[in-house]
């Protein structure tokens, strides 16, 4: 059987987020841009911190609870002997429950992609690099900053199950500032 290789997948999955994105632009409309860390284990593997990184996602509202979301993510981590960088393309929806309380809790559940590349950095190294299906599940709360509530600070918690050629759990914490437009 033929594997789909990762710039097909990549390509592919652009056009399904734009598409997401795209009828969502005359609706309220949300970009969140933000600081990432993850934690990423498998089962043969120590499990490694990934401190550096950044999340941004585009939403589209469907309803007053339901919106389509398009996120990219990216997590990047150098040592002595390699460095390794995961990036995750996701799409689906988050359900922000009506709230009376200063902030508004969600949820969100995605599917997308994540390529996962680690290079070594010694004498006679080499590189390996796969994409994999990815599975997201996540939750927080968004704080308005203004009165307007037009940008809202964001915590948000989840976790990414990861398959294919690399089984793993990714755990991700976000924080960062979400900017509304056409609300």
């Amino acid at each position: 059987m033929n594997r789909l290789t990762p710039t097909f997948v990549m390509y592919a999955l652009g056009i399904f987020l734009v598409g997401f994105a795209v009828p969502a632009m005359g609706q309220g409309l949300d970009l969140t841009a933000a600081y990432q860390y993850q934690h990423l284990s498998c089962a043969d593997c120590a499990g490694t911190n990934i401190p550096g990184g950044f999340s941004v996602d585009i939403a589209g509202r469907l309803t007053p609870m339901l919106k389509l979301v398009a996120q990219l993510d990216l997590g990047h981590k150098s040592e002595t002997d390699g460095s390794e960088t995961l990036t995750g393309y996701e799409a689906g929806v988050r359900v922000t429950p009506a709230s009376s309380m200063g902030f508004s809790p969600f949820a969100q559940v995605l599917v997308g992609a994540v390529h996962d590349s680690f290079s070594t950095d010694v004498a006679g190294g080499s590189g390996t690099s796969s994409t994999n299906f990815a599975f997201d599940i996540d939750g927080g709360v968004a704080v308005p900053l203004t009165a307007s509530k037009q940008t809202s600070a964001v915590v948000e918690v989840g976790y990414r199950r990861i398959t294919g050629d690399v089984d793993a759990n990714d755990i991700r914490v976000v924080l960062g500032v979400r900017f509304g437009f056409n609300k």
